[in-house]
């Protein structure tokens, strides 16, 4: 509670003093609720810079998906397509 507390005044002060701020940070919460932008990196290459909402919903690569935790990553392949729809043959994971 404390640290969610803290991390609402952090962006109030943030942006009531017009400064920019570098968090760096593992806990993929707290980088998308503070953060104005986001650059997820892997290995040290970065895998995408963007909007937290736009890295949420649209991440990058399979590594970004994983990491923020926000889709569903499907392991497989196309077996058969047409005009209106998509055989795929695949495992489903959640990653959560």
């Amino acid at each position: 509670m404390l640290r969610a507390q803290l991390q609402v005044e952090l962006k109030q002060l943030q942006r009531k003093l017009g400064i920019i701020t570098i968090l760096v940070t593992h806990d993929q919460e707290e980088a998308l609720s503070l953060s104005d932008r986001v650059l997820v990196l892997a290995d040290g290459a970065v895998q995408q810079i963007a909007e937290p909402l736009e890295a949420y919903t649209r991440p990058a690569n399979r590594f970004v998906a994983r990491f923020l935790g926000t889709t569903n990553c499907f392991d497989g392949g196309v077996i058969r397509h047409g005009a209106r729809n998509v055989r795929f043959a695949g495992c489903h994971q959640h990653t959560a």
